[in-house]
C-alpha cells in the first residue's frame, strides 16, 4: 500500500504545477545496485535477498554536496537487499541509475540472514530526516509491518565522512501499543531547540512516529532519556481515501506527518502532526510531551487546529508557514499558522 502513496504525491505534483514546470531527473524501470562483484548478486538472487519487484522507493533528501540519498523499505517482503543508498549520477544499469548502497555494503548484507540476522546492520528504513549535516535514518528493524528481525534503532550518520556517529536503540516496549502489540516506527523529525549545531548531539529532540501502534516516540538527548506517548487523536479515523479522479482506497494508519512551529519569541514551540486516515491538523506544546503525559493527559493537551477537506500524507514548515498535501483534491496547500481565523484561506498549488 506504500507505494500508492508514492505514485498520489507524484500525481498531486504533476497535476498541481503541470508537467512544463517538473523536471524529471531520475527515472527507473526498476532498481538495482553497484554490485561489489557478479558473486555478491547471483547470492542475493539466490537467497530470495534481491527481487527487483519488490523493491521501492520512498523518501528522498539532497544533502548540500549534491548527493541524493532515498530510501527503499522493505514493504512487500525481504526482496530488496539494501535499504538506503545514494543515487548514482555516473552509473546506470537497464533499469536506470544505479543505487549505492548507504553508508556501504557491509550496513545491509549483514542481515541478510533472516534467521540469524546481525542486528548492528540496517534492515528497513522508510524515512529519514537531515539536521545540521547529520542524516537521520529510522530503521523499524521489520519487514513489512509485522515479522520483526530486530529491535527498530535511529541511526545518527554524519554526512561530510560517511561516519555513523550515533545509534539509538528502541526498546520494544517504546517501539510498540501496550494494548494492541502493533507498532512500526517510521519517521523521524529532529528539532534543536537552540539552533546550535555544534551541539546537535548533545541537545537534540527526536520525535519517532508510529503509524501502526498509533503512537508518538520522544527521544530527549539532554537527559539521554525516551518515553512513548499515545493519544485517541493519533488514532485513523477516516481510512477511506477519495482521489479527484474518483478512485478510492481504504488505508487505516495513525500518526505520521509532523512538524515544528515556535512562536515568534521562540517562547514556546509546538509539535504540528496528523494521522494518515484522518481529517484534522493537531497541535502540542513541545513541553508538555518532554514531561511524558499519559494518554488521558495527551488527550487533553491536545489542541485541534485545522481541518482539513481530506487526509494529509506529509507536511513540512518554514517559519509560521505550514504546507501539506491534500490528498482528494491532489494538491499542496499552505497556510500561516498565526492567521488560522474562519476568514482565512488556505493557498493551493
Amino acid at each position: 500500500m506504500k507505494i500508492l502513496f508514492i505514485i498520489l504525491i507524484l500525481r498531486m505534483v504533476i497535476m498541481s504545477f503541470g508537467s512544463d514546470n517538473i523536471t524529471c531527473d531520475y527515472v527507473w524501470r526498476y532498481l538495482d545496485y553497484t554490485w561489489d562483484n557478479e558473486t555478491q548478486m547471483k547470492q542475493a538472487n539466490d537467497t530470495g535477498n534481491y527481487d527487483p519487484t519488490q523493491c521501492i522507493t520512498d523518501d528522498g533528501k539532497k544533502v548540500s554536496d549534491g548527493r541524493v540519498i532515498v530510501t527503499s523499505p522493505k514493504e512487500f517482503g525481504p526482496g530488496c537487499p539494501v535499504t538506503l543508498t545514494v543515487v548514482s549520477n555516473d552509473k546506470k544499469g537497464a533499469g536506470g541509475p544505479l543505487l549505492r548502497p548507504y553508508p556501504d555494503w557491509k550496513w545491509h548484507s549483514k542481515t541478510w540472514n533472516k534467521t540469524h540476522p546481525d542486528c548492528t546492520g540496517l534492515v528497513n528504513v522508510a524515512r529519514i530526516d537531515l539536521k545540521c549535516g547529520h542524516l537521520f535514518a529510522m530503521d523499524t528493524g521489520k519487514v513489512g509491518r509485522d515479522e520483526r528481525l530486530c529491535s527498530p534503532k535511529l541511526v545518527i550518520i554524519r554526512l561530510k565522512d560517511d561516519k555513523v556517529v550515533k545509534i539509538i536503540h528502541i526498546p520494544e516496549k517504546m517501539a510498540t501499543n501496550n494494548e494492541t502489540g502493533k507498532g512500526v516506527l517510521v519517521k523521524p523529525l529532529v528539532f534543536l531547540p537552540s539552533e546550535d549545531c555544534s551541539q546537535l548531539l548533545d541537545n537534540m529532540i527526536i520525535f519517532m512516529a508510529d503509524y501502526y501502534g498509533n503512537g508518538l516516540v520522544v527521544y530527549n538527548s539532554v537527559k539521554d532519556s525516551m518515553c512513548r506517548i499515545e493519544s485517541k487523536y493519533m488514532e485513523p479515523v477516516d481510512d477511506l481515501f477519495v482521489l479527484k479522479n474518483h478512485d478510492t482506497f481504504i488505508y487505516p494508519a495513525g500518526i505520521f506527518s509532523m512538524t515544528v512551529i515556535c512562536n515568534e519569541c521562540k517562547t514556546s514551540c509546538y509539535l504540528y502532526w496528523a494521522p494518515i486516515s484522518g481529517k484534522a491538523i493537531y497541535r502540542t506544546d513541545i513541553d508538555h510531551l518532554l514531561n511524558c503525559p499519559n494518554k488521558d493527559q495527551a488527550n487533553n493537551k491536545t489542541k485541534y487546529t485545522i481541518k482539513l477537506a481530506s487526509q494529509t500524507v506529509d507536511m513540512e514548515s518554514v517559519d509560521h508557514t505550514l504546507y501539506y498535501s491534500d490528498t482528494g483534491a491532489m494538491s499542496i496547500v499552505r497556510r500561516n499558522v498565526c492567521k488560522l481565523s474562519s476568514q482565512s484561506k488556505p493557498v493551493r498549488y
